[in-house]
């Protein structure tokens, strides 16, 4: 059961990572929305996007993710060394991500380095399928490219895709990868 809902915890968080993604590229300045998905951009404003109404997304994406992480993996990846220990604190110093300005932008980078570290970790113990390390990783040098300010913000797509990968092989995997001790290989 722990393994059911890890994993549609999982699918869910990518898919918001997505959706948010999606919906913020389409955002314009104000309180005004429109589909123009790369399409130029606005003239420049010396106002932000007006995003509140997607600020359910970014608490799905954030937690639900990090939910299912914990269910599946979490034992495993604390368990596997000094980068597993650090992934998990960093992503869970993401959380911020749902707090406002000033932390915001600490939960964004600290998630970003869970992910980074996460990815390490599960290169370097097995913990995660390879696959998923690489697209973890991936997918963390994407968000330092991201801006919700524009198109980029497609690239919140990366994330979601990784953790919508790590889902479904969770979901479909007979047997948990083992991890391999530090040093061997």
């Amino acid at each position: 059961m722990t393994r059911l809902l890890g994993s549609l915890a999982l699918i869910v968080g990518g898919l918001a990572w997505m959706v948010q993604g999606v919906l913020l590229a389409g955002k314009t300045y104000g309180d005004t929305a429109g589909v123009r998905l790369l399409r130029p951009a606005e003239p420049l404003s010396s106002t932000y996007r007006n995003t509140d109404d997607l600020a359910l997304y970014v608490g799905a994406a954030v937690v639900l993710t990090l939910v299912g992480l914990a269910l599946l993996h979490g034992r495993a990846i604390w368990n596997a060394g000094g980068w597993g220990k650090a992934s998990v604190v960093l992503l869970a110093l993401g959380v911020l991500l749902l707090a406002p300005w000033p932390l915001l932008g600490i939960g964004y980078l600290s998630f970003i380095l869970g992910m980074i570290a996460l990815g390490i970790t599960a290169l370097r113990t097995g913990v995660l399928p390879r696959s998923v390390a690489g697209m973890l990783i991936a997918a963390a040098i994407l968000l330092l490219f991201a801006n919700l300010e524009d198109d980029r913000a497609l690239l919140l797509a990366g994330p979601g895709a990784a953790w919508i990968w790590l889902g479904a092989r969770s979901l479909v995997a007979t047997t948990h990868p083992q991890p391999r001790a530090l040093g061997s290989h």
